[in-house]
């Protein structure tokens, strides 16, 4: 397998590939779009090592966190010549446009980690294959990890977004809005959902298999789910304070960088002992896992995210016949690995 590394800002030219290739001649060019190429977490995903991938050249586009660089990557890559692009997205709505220009071009796309937020009615995008965290597994994961932290005996608050108004469960667990749940509640086959068609977002998936691996598998533990809907900066903040003060909590668990990000600003002075756990990778939640403030993150496992999705690319490009989603092994990347991972020398 061969793979450059292409660090391209608007206004840094990317070098053009020297040697056009086509699948005819089974030689494959993948772009490969990362929000950054620098960050720990997605170097590891880049630095993976692969098997069976000699007629694949990578080219990673660093998109440095912003999506006009993301699309002006792309763009370049398009025109170079890219015969699939697989996106981890800087931004759920603004990577919409990167994808409709690979579409335009007629590149297959490959999404990656992060779902794609648009109006399907008014917006036309097309995807390959969808590639995402394994829910179940990740919940499972997460459980493991946030019970070993508090040893099993703690409070823990799962902040998410709202679910739908209409989503009404049978048995005793009610997800309308700020739920107690007690770990003993299982939500098991009987609490289906009354409408079998309803979309929830990834957050709301995963917030509801957190409900079931903790109560499985963490007898011990109160998890209480606080939703917050549409807050953003100083108001983000006194809703986190304020869910915080309503009662003692040992680890708080969020799915959103700005909410990882106020959650930590909220533990001082007050609630110096909190510990946060993320389900989401950014720019801050990188810090904080640098300074120790957050304990870990949640995400798809580097080291086989590279080989099991573009295996999956490669089948599809070649006209197999497979699913459009495929799930990803899920692991934690905590404070202390990610100090290991950072360093590049003795640490």
């Amino acid at each position: 397998m061969k793979r450059t590394i292409t660090i391209a800002l608007l206004v840094v030219s990317m070098l053009m590939l020297s040697i056009a290739v086509t699948q005819a001649q089974n030689e494959l060019t993948v772009g490969l779009s990362v929000p950054s190429a620098e960050a720990v977490y997605y170097n590891a995903i880049t630095q993976a090592e692969l098997d069976g991938m000699d007629n694949v050249t990578i080219n990673v586009m660093d998109a440095a966190y912003d999506a006009e660089t993301e699309l002006a990557n792309v763009a370049e890559m398009l025109d170079a010549g890219l015969d699939a692009l697989m996106l981890i997205p800087v931004d759920a709505e603004a990577s919409v446009a990167t994808v409709q220009a690979a579409n335009e071009a007629g590149v297959p796309v490959f999404l990656m980690i992060t779902p794609l937020s648009y109006d399907a009615e008014e917006v036309t995008v097309e995807l390959a294959g969808e590639f995402y965290i394994d829910v179940e597994a990740a919940a499972g994961l997460a459980t493991e990890y946030v019970c070993a932290l508090i040893e099993d005996d703690g409070n823990v608050l799962n902040v998410t977004n709202a679910m739908p108004e209409d989503m009404a469960m049978s048995g005793e667990m009610d997800m309308s809005n700020d739920m107690d749940l007690d770990s003993n509640t299982a939500m098991d086959d009987d609490m289906m959902l009354d409408d079998e068609d309803m979309e929830l977002t990834p957050a709301q998936t995963m917030s509801m298999a957190l409900a079931t691996a903790m109560a499985d598998s963490c007898s011990g533990a109160t998890l209480t789910q606080s939703v917050i809907v549409d807050v953003t900066g100083d108001d983000l903040f006194d809703a986190i304070s304020d869910a915080l003060a309503a009662d003692s909590f040992d680890v708080l668990i969020g799915y959103n960088s700005d909410v990882i990000t106020e959650a930590v600003n909220a533990k001082f002075p007050a609630n110096r002992g909190l510990n946060v756990v993320s389900f989401v990778y950014s720019d801050d939640v990188e810090f904080f896992l640098g300074v120790g403030d957050v304990n870990a993150a949640i995400l798809p496992d580097p080291a086989g995210f590279l080989q099991d999705s573009l295996t999956a690319a490669m089948s599809i490009l070649n006209g197999e016949e497979m699913a459009e989603a495929f799930t990803l092994t899920p692991y934690v990347l905590d404070s202390d690995l990610f100090a290991t991972t950072r360093c590049s020398g003795p640490c």
